[in-house]
């Protein structure tokens, strides 16, 4: 990506393109999060970078926390507050990126903000040396699941547009694979983990949003919506995480005819279609939310017109 050959960059663009698409499906396929933290090396073919590291967000201790690469056997994982007085945590906190040419300059850093401060015991103990940092947030949506960060430029004295460019090509399936994993940790998967693990909403707001749909018999995804003020968005990639298909919302615009029955409502609600993965199949358009036949969780009434 750094060449300067312009009878290259074609070329090398379709290479790029295809490293890219490896590194995402691994990401995609890794069982943990420790086989995300694997990829460094593949990842820092994408870049023009000596080192990265990827912060995951720990919701329940509020920390960001990271492992260190296997080529390095001192630290093992590095956890962080989840505040602005590292660089880390204030990109997590204002979804910001932070792109320092000397990270040991306290002026420049403190020009971000005067709270911010670069810990440079890890480079102590490591006995690496951080010059050039660029740091980018990894979000799902609008929430943040982690932190990318790139150190040292290899080819020039400061990360530039391209290589912001770059990392954020690379964060986006992180967002997901992270997501994905931070739900797989909880002890019990439910429809509403995504909301929990993104501090949507408590557990005790969910317990009394479930205790109240019941008493009042409407569906709790009714009730987060208009009365704890959750967004159709949120509530769909929490049910698409669940029902692991993909939340499509507006996709009820473009069907016609009648109504489902068994929908008290009587209409069809945009935010209820979760479309499955499999082309032929219909989305559900009933009372429950959740795809007509990727339930496999428990069997659902089909909707007939």
């Amino acid at each position: 990506m750094w060449l300067e050959d312009t009878a290259t960059v074609q070329p090398e663009k379709v290479r790029y393109d295809k490293k890219l698409y490896d590194v995402i499906n691994a990401m995609n396929e890794a069982k943990s999060f420790d086989g995300i933290f694997n990829l460094c090396n593949e990842i820092l073919m994408l870049v023009d970078a000596e080192r990265m590291s990827m912060y995951v967000l720990d919701y329940d201790k509020k920390e960001l926390y990271t492992r260190v690469p296997a080529r390095i056997d001192v630290v093992g994982e590095i956890r962080l507050p989840l505040n602005e007085n590292s660089i880390a945590g204030y990109v997590a906190l204002t979804h910001k990126s932070v792109n320092l040419v000397n990270a040991y300059n306290q002026a420049e850093v403190a020009r971000i903000s005067p709270s911010l401060v670069f810990d440079g015991s890890w480079d102590k103990k490591t006995g690496f040396r951080t010059r050039q940092l660029l740091t980018v947030p990894i979000l799902h949506g609008e929430s943040v699941v982690g932190v990318f960060q790139l150190l040292n430029k290899k080819h020039g004295k400061r990360f530039t547009e391209e290589d912001e460019e770059n990392a954020n090509l690379i964060v986006k399936p992180l967002g997901i694979a992270f997501l994905n994993h931070i739900l797989l940790s909880q002890k019990q998967r439910t429809k509403f983990g995504y909301l929990l693990a993104q501090n949507k909403i408590t557990q005790e707001e969910l317990n009394a949003a479930i205790t109240e749909a019941r008493k009042s018999k409407i569906d709790t995804e009714s009730l987060l919506i208009d009365r704890y003020k959750i967004s159709k968005a949120d509530l769909g990639a929490s049910l698409s995480a669940f029902y692991n298909c993909p939340f499509i919302e507006g996709f009820a615009a473009a069907l016609e005819g009648p109504v489902c029955r068994g929908d008290p409502s009587g209409h069809t609600p945009l935010h209820r279609l979760v479309r499955a993965r499999n082309s032929n199949r219909r989305p559900y358009r009933g009372h429950h939310w959740g795809p007509e036949n990727g339930g496999s969780r428990r069997k659902r009434r089909r909707c007939h017109n």
